[in-house]
């Protein structure tokens, strides 16, 4: 009996003991920019009892701009809705391996842990010079609409194929002589109305050194050949639009 009692109480404790060590982060999200000067590292937690807590940090010693930013959230349908906006943000998604601010300006980051229901892989493609953002008619108006979407490989490189061969028919637009593989590209999928694959690219000169294309939407005016629109039909396999930054 007093054997009994004593593994009773020992099996009490082991699951006490183990419940305390239970992690309580949800969903783990971050983004990083290492410039010197200007570098910043942003960490977005979801946490088990529906609180969050979002943190950016300077990556320069010399300016204190430290924000820690609590509050709550909750998820319905896939969607995290959060009770407590912090700065213009309302709600956000799981999507190709990035914890995904929607409204009402993206703002991406790489999902380094999910324990939640929502179905997304942890990011790691490291090499990719794709980033891929979810349309929104709060950010990015009505000119592209229809159904979110997304790329495989195969698609990948039909998209670098026609971006390349664009690039080539209008050398004169392109006096930097840059190639496909010199830029970054900022998507935008959608399957429209006429149920036809159409991508939105902006692309980004990488000897520009801009280190947070990955996470938010870069609008540049000017920067010559550096920064260039294009829009693909990728079912037509066409391009249907190309708009090349002018110069300041």
């Amino acid at each position: 009996m007093k054997t009994h009692i004593i593994n009773f109480i020992f099996l009490a404790f082991s699951l006490i003991f183990i419940s305390c060590k239970e992690d309580p982060e949800l969903v783990v999200g971050r983004c990083n920019s290492n410039d010197k000067f200007l570098g910043l590292t942003r960490t977005l937690k979801l946490f088990k009892d529906n609180t969050f807590m979002y943190s950016d940090s300077s990556l320069n010693r010399g300016i204190e701009s430290d924000t820690i930013i609590k509050g709550k959230y909750i998820i319905k349908n896939d969607t995290i809705y959060f009770q407590d906006r912090f700065y213009y943000f309302k709600k956000g998604i799981l999507t190709n391996g990035y914890f995904e601010l929607l409204s009402p300006r993206p703002l991406k980051f790489e999902l380094l842990k999910n324990n939640s229901q929502i179905n997304s892989e942890i990011y790691t493609d490291t090499k990719s010079d794709f980033t891929f953002f979810t349309y929104t008619k709060e950010y990015f108006g009505k000119d592209l609409t229809g159904k979110n979407s997304s790329l495989n490989e195969d698609e990948i490189l039909k998209v670098k194929s026609l971006i390349q061969s664009t690039i080539e028919k209008n050398r004169d637009k392109f006096y930097h002589n840059f190639n496909e593989g010199d830029y970054y590209k900022q998507c935008l999928v959608i399957i429209n109305s006429k149920n036809e694959k159409e991508v939105s690219i902006h692309c980004i000169g990488k000897k520009g050194n801009l280190l947070d294309w990955k996470y938010q939407p870069i609008i540049v005016k000017d920067g010559g050949d550096y920064f260039f629109w294009i829009r693909i039909n990728l079912t037509k396999n066409e391009v249907t639009n190309l708009n090349v930054n002018g110069e300041a």
